[in-house]
């Protein structure tokens, strides 16, 4: 399965959410569920974002991508529906950790592994244990890259830290702390990652 499909089936859950609860949103023929337009505030009511979460989202949206959203009614639907604030589904999944829906935290966990799996290789197959095609190889490293530098810019080496190596800056290092355990009398210690030497330190104190 590609990652289109299991987004696709990842995405249908949600609409479902939205035909329970008899909130319109347009899908065309040939569309994949992410594709679909839905209604800002009434999703993310289904999705049981709290009131507050909901004003910051569409905030967010406003100042940082106003092109993924547009204000008017959902086409070609089957219900009357009123004018208010569309997006498409796959924009508005950014932020489905702010769901407390169980479909939403189902979701999220597979959105988190799609994440990491971009942040150590760059490049989601879980059948090919996410190895890149031949000739993509490039795109895949300038992915990685790409979120690395976003989780960095959340936090100084997150995004490091999630892709398997150390923090890259003296203000990452400081703020990741390691924990160790004695083996003989079970003492934890917490070690900061600044104390650590790096290898080349290391290598030259063995010289």
């Amino acid at each position: 399965m590609t990652y289109d499909d299991e987004l696709d089936a990842r995405c249908a859950p949600l609409l479902a959410l939205l035909d329970e609860a008899h909130v319109p949103y347009s899908r065309e023929p040939g569309e994949t569920a992410d594709e679909a337009y839905v209604l800002l505030r009434p999703t993310l009511q289904v999705w049981q974002v709290s009131q507050c979460n909901q004003r910051w989202i569409e905030h967010h949206l406003r100042t940082t991508t106003p092109e993924a959203i547009d204000v008017g009614v959902i086409p070609n639907i089957q219900w009357n529906s009123p004018w208010g604030v569309i997006i498409r589904l796959h924009a508005l999944t950014m932020y489905v950790q702010f769901g407390r829906h169980r479909a939403c935290i189902h979701y999220r966990f597979w959105q988190l592994g799609v994440q990491l799996a971009i942040l150590k290789h760059g490049y989601y197959d879980p059948a090919t244990n996410h190895t890149p095609p031949p000739g993509r190889e490039l795109d895949a490293l300038e992915s990685r890259e790409g979120l690395r530098d976003l989780y960095n810019s959340d936090m100084p080496g997150f995004g490091d830290v999630l892709s398997g190596q150390r923090p890259t800056t003296a203000e990452g290092r400081r703020l990741l702390w390691h924990r160790t355990v004695d083996p003989d009398t079970g003492e934890e210690t917490w070690v900061n990652d600044a104390d650590i030497p790096d290898e080349e330190e290391d290598d030259d104190a063995n010289d």
